[in-house]
């Protein structure tokens, strides 16, 4: 069994591979992870096997990037022109995987806010421009992203393109909370720029969720997933409005499906971090 994450889908294959973002970002991990996460009854098949084999998007469809919630979908893209997918959450506060900005061959040191952009269309069907980002917030506790929980990323853009876009809250998304979806036949959607259409927004309504692992933390779920896909949200729709219950990070490849951080997790650490820190009283003079 093999957990991969989903890196920066690289803008040219054949010019320098091992230099590309997304191409130094792959972790393969052996079962004995992947137990650990989702625990062992997930592992040896106690729950239903899905189908085997990649998840490249062949259940995927176009969207058209300018309707509500999909507008609030965009592509975070780096220098070299690789790419992630985000999501906004706040008129200038993108959600996206946290790998996707680290460089293996610097430590998985976080790159600078100048390495990227986040790009997509506007709500109104206008192209919208690409904004900056100016900040990174991350886990001041977890900074080394050695857990799957940890792999997520907020971004501060330089302009409020999310007043143009629109963007998705993040629903304090549970076990719970998911085994009442199940009881009244709820699905999920998942939507990204994926490395086979890297200028598409493709999107997969239908999604089930198979189990949740680290303490609540993830889940894993059977959307279609690939390069390019991670920090993709996985959506619910309640009423009239979207929400996010998830953010795609990872992949078991072997065992068709896709890794989340959860939304309730994903509320909690964001909240703990977006505090102010506490400074220390200066003794007087």
């Amino acid at each position: 069994m093999r957990r991969q994450h989903l890196p920066f889908s690289p803008a040219a294959a054949q010019t320098g591979p091992r230099r590309k973002l997304g191409l130094t970002l792959v972790r393969l991990v052996c079962s004995a992870l992947i137990m650990t996460i989702f625990g062992e009854g997930l592992a040896a098949g106690a729950q239903p096997t899905p189908p085997r084999g990649p998840l490249e998007g062949e259940r995927r469809t176009t969207v058209p990037g300018n309707s509500y919630p999909w507008c609030a979908i965009g592509k975070v893209v780096g220098r070299d022109g690789g790419h992630c997918t985000g999501v906004l959450i706040g008129r200038n506060r993108v959600l996206t995987a946290g790998h996707c900005l680290t460089r293996r061959v610097q430590g998985s040191a976080i790159l600078r806010p100048s390495d990227f952009i986040f790009s997509g269309r506007s709500c109104s069907g206008q192209s919208s421009r690409r904004s900056p980002v100016i900040a990174i917030l991350r886990d001041r506790e977890r900074p080394a992203i050695s857990q799957t929980e940890d792999d997520w990323a907020v971004l501060t853009l330089a302009d409020a393109v999310g007043g143009q876009r629109g963007f998705l809250p993040i629903e304090a998304f549970s076990e719970t909370q998911w085994r009442a979806d199940r009881r009244h036949g709820h699905t999920y959607a998942i939507a990204g720029f994926s490395y086979y259409r890297p200028h598409d927004l493709t999107r997969q309504s239908g999604c089930v969720l198979s189990r949740f692992g680290n303490r609540g933390s993830v889940f894993a779920h059977h959307c279609d997933a690939t390069f390019g896909d991670s920090g993709a949200p996985v959506v619910v729709r309640r009423g009239d409005t979207y929400r996010i219950v998830g953010l795609n990070v990872a992949v078991a490849r072997y065992d068709g499906y896709g890794i989340a951080i959860a939304g309730a997790h994903l509320k909690a650490r964001i909240a703990a971090n977006a505090r102010p820190q506490r400074l220390q009283p200066h003794p007087l003079p």
